[in-house]
């Protein structure tokens, strides 16, 4: 009887330990479902840097944060199973500059945030039980922080995105008239909000690189990217319905559409 209750009161004792972080979680002002409204880059860093300002392989991507795990469709996604938080308030240049490894004067300001700088911002710093948060680097966790109604996440290559709850009851708005989709793949890009987005983002992106080659007065690589996107779409056609086709379909161009004024 004794060892009965010994037992007991371990049990309770490690279940008082667990509650907090659990409690923690579902109070976390980050705890949610959310989409990237915005991509920030260090306007001030000698390297050339993997993702521009507003890139759009970042804008509209999605992230989902609970206790059970952190999931998301950016690129190189998140396996963080079983994340704690831990909150402590600081200000926006200073997380800026920790998260980033800049100078904290003006940090904010070299990331054109739009926000003051000297600004309180509760910081949640996120770590995983198991598994990674960013881009398979074990090393990556996350860090969030919450500055008047924004939420700033720090993400991989020096940027850091700025978030905006995702509207459940919204419907998904692709590119075209849904109103119109006929073909499988465009019904499918319409009845998913992932999918729409994406859809959203190569369109803007392949508006952006023709635009960018008429300003330098480049047609043959306005006429390039045109005979690509062409091909592109009867590939991505050809995925029918598959959701998972798609999405590395529209991933996959986005990629090189980023890379379409290389050595130009």
């Amino acid at each position: 009887m004794k060892t009965h209750k010994i037992v007991m009161l371990a049990a309770a004792i490690s279940a008082a330990t667990l509650l907090p972080s659990l409690a923690l979680a579902a109070k976390s002002p980050v705890t949610g479902e959310w989409q990237v409204k915005q991509a920030f880059i260090n306007t001030e860093s000698e390297r050339t840097l993997n993702y521009q300002f507003n890139d759009d392989r970042l804008v509209g991507r999605f992230l989902s944060v609970t206790d059970k795990g952190i999931s998301t469709s950016l690129p190189g996604g998140s396996n963080c199973q079983s994340p704690t938080i831990k909150e402590n308030g600081s200000t926006l240049n200073a997380w800026v500059a920790a998260t980033q490894s800049i100078p904290e004067k003006d940090a904010a300001k070299t990331y054109e945030l739009g926000l003051d700088g000297k600004a309180k911002a509760q910081v949640e710093n996120i770590t995983c039980a198991s598994g990674n948060f960013s881009n398979g680097d074990p090393g990556a966790d996350a860090s969030f922080a919450v500055v008047n109604k924004s939420v700033l996440l720090n993400w991989t290559d020096g940027t850091i995105l700025l978030l905006a709850p995702v509207d459940k009851n919204s419907k998904p708005k692709a590119s075209f008239d849904c109103a119109k989709a006929a073909s499988a793949p465009e019904k499918a890009i319409c009845s998913d909000r992932e999918l729409a987005s994406l859809d959203n983002s190569v369109a803007r992106s392949y508006r952006s690189f023709r635009q960018e080659a008429v300003k330098v007065g480049n047609k043959d690589l306005d006429k390039q990217l045109q005979s690509q996107q062409k091909a592109w779409l009867s590939q991505r056609n050809s995925c029918n319905a598959d959701t998972e086709c798609l999405k590395k379909s529209m991933n996959d161009r986005l990629e090189t559409l980023a890379h379409s004024l290389d050595g130009v």
